[in-house]
């Protein structure tokens, strides 16, 4: 799996379907949710 500590997704767009790793949060990391 991908490595996500520290990551600025700040804009990033996701949807109901992504996922996402144990742990991660995409909320704080800046994702918007469609």
């Amino acid at each position: 799996g991908a490595l996500l500590s520290g990551v600025n997704l700040i804009g990033a767009r996701a949807n109901k379907n992504t996922t996402w790793p144990d742990g991660f949060d995409p909320t704080v990391a800046g994702v918007i949710f469609d």
